[in-house]
Protein backbone atom coordinates (compact mmCIF):
# COMPACT_ATOMS: atom_id res chain seq x y z
CA UNK A 1 0.00 0.00 0.00
CA UNK A 2 1.35 3.06 -1.10
CA UNK A 3 0.11 5.96 0.26
CA UNK A 4 0.44 9.73 -0.97
CA UNK A 5 1.80 12.41 1.58
CA UNK A 6 0.93 15.50 -0.56
CA UNK A 7 2.64 18.05 1.43
CA UNK A 8 2.11 21.50 -0.66
CA UNK A 9 -0.17 23.90 0.50
CA UNK A 10 -1.17 27.63 -0.22
CA UNK A 11 1.84 29.66 -0.11
CA UNK A 12 1.69 32.63 2.01
CA UNK A 13 1.86 34.54 -1.73
CA UNK A 14 -1.34 32.77 -2.69
CA UNK A 15 -2.97 33.83 0.89
CA UNK A 16 -1.98 37.41 0.47
CA UNK A 17 -3.31 37.46 -3.37
CA UNK A 18 -6.54 35.86 -2.19
CA UNK A 19 -6.87 38.34 1.12
CA UNK A 20 -6.13 41.08 -1.29
CA UNK A 21 -8.58 40.00 -4.16
CA UNK A 22 -11.35 39.50 -1.38
CA UNK A 23 -10.85 43.04 0.15
CA UNK A 24 -10.82 45.09 -3.15
CA UNK A 25 -13.93 43.29 -3.78
CA UNK A 26 -15.69 43.97 -0.38
CA UNK A 27 -14.36 47.69 -0.97
CA UNK A 28 -16.36 47.78 -3.76
CA UNK A 29 -19.60 46.44 -2.33
CA UNK A 30 -19.10 48.80 0.26
CA UNK A 31 -18.32 51.77 -1.88
CA UNK A 32 -21.63 50.97 -4.56
CA UNK A 33 -23.50 50.60 -0.78
CA UNK A 34 -22.82 53.95 0.40
CA UNK A 35 -23.49 55.46 -2.71
CA UNK A 36 -26.94 54.54 -2.64
CA UNK A 37 -27.33 55.34 0.84
CA UNK A 38 -26.98 58.72 0.46
CA UNK A 39 -28.36 58.77 -3.05
CA UNK A 40 -31.39 57.64 -0.79
CA UNK A 41 -31.47 60.18 1.71
CA UNK A 42 -30.67 62.47 -0.50
CA UNK A 43 -33.85 61.93 -2.30
CA UNK A 44 -35.67 61.45 0.70
CA UNK A 45 -34.84 64.95 1.92
CA UNK A 46 -35.96 66.31 -1.70
CA UNK A 47 -39.21 64.31 -1.67
CA UNK A 48 -39.88 66.24 2.31
CA UNK A 49 -39.19 69.43 0.72
CA UNK A 50 -41.36 68.89 -2.36
CA UNK A 51 -44.01 67.61 0.10
CA UNK A 52 -44.05 70.57 2.54
CA UNK A 53 -44.43 72.80 -0.67
CA UNK A 54 -47.18 70.61 -1.93
CA UNK A 55 -49.02 70.89 1.13
CA UNK A 56 -48.37 74.66 1.64
CA UNK A 57 -49.88 75.25 -1.73
CA UNK A 58 -53.00 72.65 -1.03
CA UNK A 59 -53.87 74.59 1.91
CA UNK A 60 -54.01 77.82 0.34
CA UNK A 61 -55.66 76.82 -1.98
CA UNK A 62 -58.12 75.47 -0.55
CA UNK A 63 -58.61 78.49 1.97
CA UNK A 64 -58.81 80.45 -0.77
CA UNK A 65 -61.61 78.66 -2.50
CA UNK A 66 -63.46 77.83 0.92
CA UNK A 67 -63.76 81.47 1.42
CA UNK A 68 -65.44 84.51 0.42
CA UNK A 69 -62.27 84.85 -2.11
CA UNK A 70 -61.27 88.39 -0.67
CA UNK A 71 -57.54 88.35 -0.12
CA UNK A 72 -55.42 91.56 1.68
CA UNK A 73 -51.99 90.88 -0.02
CA UNK A 74 -50.36 93.87 2.23
CA UNK A 75 -48.78 93.74 5.78
CA UNK A 76 -46.17 91.17 6.53
CA UNK A 77 -49.23 88.80 6.54
CA UNK A 78 -51.60 87.57 3.84
CA UNK A 79 -55.48 87.24 5.05
CA UNK A 80 -57.96 85.41 3.42
CA UNK A 81 -61.53 85.77 3.74
CA UNK A 82 -63.30 88.47 5.55
CA UNK A 83 -65.12 86.72 8.02
CA UNK A 84 -68.46 87.31 6.88
CA UNK A 85 -71.08 84.83 7.11
CA UNK A 86 -69.52 82.21 9.20
CA UNK A 87 -67.01 82.19 6.72
CA UNK A 88 -63.42 81.35 8.12
CA UNK A 89 -60.85 84.22 8.64
CA UNK A 90 -57.36 82.76 7.29
CA UNK A 91 -53.82 84.48 8.19
CA UNK A 92 -50.60 83.26 6.30
CA UNK A 93 -47.39 84.84 7.95
CA UNK A 94 -43.72 84.51 6.61
CA UNK A 95 -41.02 84.71 8.71
CA UNK A 96 -38.08 84.87 5.94
CA UNK A 97 -35.45 84.91 9.44
CA UNK A 98 -36.71 81.52 10.05
CA UNK A 99 -37.93 80.07 6.68
CA UNK A 100 -40.86 79.41 8.38
CA UNK A 101 -44.58 79.84 6.92
CA UNK A 102 -47.77 79.86 9.46
CA UNK A 103 -51.74 79.42 9.06
CA UNK A 104 -53.25 80.77 11.99
CA UNK A 105 -49.94 80.89 14.43
CA UNK A 106 -49.23 77.21 12.90
CA UNK A 107 -46.35 76.47 11.13
CA UNK A 108 -47.08 75.16 7.99
CA UNK A 109 -43.95 74.86 6.08
CA UNK A 110 -40.07 74.83 7.15
CA UNK A 111 -37.15 75.52 5.12
CA UNK A 112 -38.95 78.60 2.93
CA UNK A 113 -37.01 81.21 1.33
CA UNK A 114 -39.64 82.74 -0.32
CA UNK A 115 -43.25 83.03 0.28
CA UNK A 116 -45.20 85.62 -1.98
CA UNK A 117 -48.83 86.26 -3.15
CA UNK A 118 -49.24 88.88 -5.83
CA UNK A 119 -52.14 89.71 -8.72
CA UNK A 120 -52.31 92.33 -11.05
CA UNK A 121 -56.40 92.25 -10.80
CA UNK A 122 -59.64 90.33 -8.79
CA UNK A 123 -59.11 87.49 -10.94
CA UNK A 124 -56.27 85.55 -10.21
CA UNK A 125 -53.43 85.28 -7.38
CA UNK A 126 -49.96 84.42 -8.08
CA UNK A 127 -48.18 81.94 -5.82
CA UNK A 128 -44.37 82.06 -5.62
CA UNK A 129 -42.69 79.36 -3.23
CA UNK A 130 -38.66 78.85 -3.18
CA UNK A 131 -37.79 76.49 -0.40
CA UNK A 132 -33.66 77.24 1.04
CA UNK A 133 -31.11 75.13 -1.19
CA UNK A 134 -30.44 71.72 0.20
CA UNK A 135 -26.57 70.44 1.06
CA UNK A 136 -26.46 69.52 -2.81
CA UNK A 137 -27.80 72.53 -3.81
CA UNK A 138 -31.02 71.35 -4.89
CA UNK A 139 -33.85 73.47 -5.79
CA UNK A 140 -37.72 73.69 -5.04
CA UNK A 141 -39.69 75.99 -6.44
CA UNK A 142 -43.28 76.77 -7.42
CA UNK A 143 -45.68 79.58 -9.66
CA UNK A 144 -48.97 78.70 -9.23
CA UNK A 145 -51.78 80.78 -10.32
CA UNK A 146 -55.37 80.22 -8.46
CA UNK A 147 -57.92 81.49 -10.64
CA UNK A 148 -60.91 83.45 -8.74
CA UNK A 149 -64.86 83.40 -8.89
CA UNK A 150 -66.17 86.48 -10.51
CA UNK A 151 -68.87 87.85 -8.64
CA UNK A 152 -72.10 86.70 -10.06
CA UNK A 153 -70.45 83.97 -11.34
Amino acid sequence: MRVVLNKKGMTLIEVLITVLIAAIIMGMIASIFGFFANFYTSESRQVNRQENMRILLLNLEKDIRMSDQSVNLTGPCYVIGLGVDATPTHEYCFDSANGVVTRNGNVLARGVSTFMLTTTDSTFIEVDIEMIPDGDRKQVKAEYTIYLRQAGN
